[in-house]
C-alpha cells in the first residue's frame, strides 16, 4: 500500500507450520490466516487515520492457555465467537494501540506519551467499537480458508480467572506487531483452541472447500426470512403524454388533456423494472395484472 512517497508493506516473519504428527494437520493454512488478518488489520488502521504504521505477524507458538494469558504489556481482552469453534477466541489489544488510535481519532498526532495504568473513558469507548471491526476482520481473515462467522461477545480490562479444566489446554498462540518507522506502536495478539483449529482445517482438508458451518446456515436462513419482509415501492407509470409550452401555459381547471394508454403499463419495485402488464380491477380497486417478468440479467 503507497501512502504519499512511503511504501507500507504487511510483513510475516517465517511461518510455523502445522505438523501431522501428534495428530496434528499438516498444512500452513492458520500461517495464512494470520499474514491475511496482518493485511486487513494493516489496512483499517490506515482506514483510522494512522498512516504508515506496519503490522508484523509473527509465527504461531502452541502455549497452554494460562500462559498465553500472562501478557507483558497493559492491554484489553476481546472476546469472539466464532463459528464451529466451540471455545471462545481471546485477543488482547495493548494499551498503546488504542492509545495511538484515540489521539489521531481527536486530531492529534498519534502520540502515546508515557505508559499509563488505567484507561480513559474515550479509550474505553473506542475499543468496544474497535471490537465490532477486528471481528469483521477475523471474518475475512478466515473466508478463503473456512466459511466461518464472528462475533465480538465483550471487552474487559480484567480478564476472568481460567477454569481449571482449560488452564492446560493447548492454543495456537500469534502475536502481531505493530509499529511506526522504527518505533513501536503497539501489540495484538489471539489464541485458538488447538482442537478447534485441527476439527476447521481437517474438514478444508479433507473437502478441499472452506468448511461449512451450522452457524452458517443458521444466519442464513434468519437472513433470508428477514428480506422476505422488506417492503419495497411499487410504482407504474400509466402514461406520458407531451404537451407544448404554449399549451401548459395556457391551461386553467377544467381543461381535458388526453392520454394515450398503452396495451402494456411498466411496473417497477424498488427502483428496478420488474416486467409489465395490463390496467384492470381487482376487488373494487384499480390494479395491474402482470403479464411479463424481467429477466434476472436485465434486472
Amino acid at each position: 500500500m503507497t501512502m504519499g512517497t512511503e511504501t507500507v508493506v504487511p510483513v510475516i516473519a517465517e511461518p510455523l507450520l502445522l505438523r501431522k504428527e501428534e495428530g496434528r494437520i499438516g498444512s500452513g493454512l492458520l500461517a495464512e490466516v494470520g499474514l491475511r488478518f496482518a493485511r486487513s488489520l494493516q489496512k483499517q488502521l490506515h482506514d483510522l487515520g494512522a498512516n504508515g504504521v506496519q503490522v508484523v505477524a509473527e509465527p504461531h507458538a502452541v502455549q497452554p492457555f494460562d500462559q498465553w494469558r500472562q501478557g507483558p504489556e497493559l492491554s484489553a481482552l476481546l472476546t469472539f465467537d466464532i463459528a464451529a469453534m466451540r471455545d471462545r477466541t481471546e485477543m488482547f489489544v495493548s494499551h498503546g494501540t488504542i492509545v495511538h488510535l484515540v489521539d489521531l481519532f481527536y486530531g492529534g498526532p498519534g502520540t502515546i506519551g508515557a505508559p499509563r495504568a488505567q484507561w480513559s473513558a474515550a479509550e474505553l469507548r473506542f475499543v468496544e467499537r474497535f471490537g465490532a471491526k477486528l471481528a469483521h476482520l477475523l471474518e475475512e481473515a478466515w473466508r478463503p480458508t473456512a466459511a466461518v462467522t464472528a462475533l465480538c461477545r465483550g471487552v474487559t480490562l480484567q480478564p476472568p480467572p481460567i477454569a481449571a479444566a482449560a488452564r492446560s489446554k493447548e492454543h495456537f498462540c500469534q502475536m502481531f506487531q505493530i509499529t511506526k518507522g522504527n518505533k513501536a506502536v503497539g501489540t495484538l495478539r489471539w489464541a485458538y483452541a488447538v482442537a478447534d483449529v485441527d476439527h476447521l482445517l481437517a474438514s478444508v482438508i479433507d473437502t478441499g472447500q472452506p468448511a461449512a458451518t451450522t452457524a452458517d446456515t443458521a444466519w442464513a436462513t434468519s437472513l433470508h426470512q428477514a428480506l422476505g419482509q422488506v417492503h419495497l415501492p411499487v410504482r407504474s407509470v400509466l402514461a406520458r403524454p407531451d404537451i407544448s409550452l404554449g399549451k401548459m401555459l395556457s391551461l386553467s381547471v377544467g381543461d381535458i388533456i388526453p392520454l394515450a394508454m398503452p396495451e402494456h403499463v411498466p411496473l417497477n419495485i424498488g427502483g428496478y423494472g420488474l416486467g409489465a402488464g395490463t390496467i384492470g380491477e381487482a376487488n373494487g380497486r384499480i390494479a395491474i395484472r402482470l403479464e411479463k417478468i424481467a429477466t434476472r440479467a436485465s434486472l
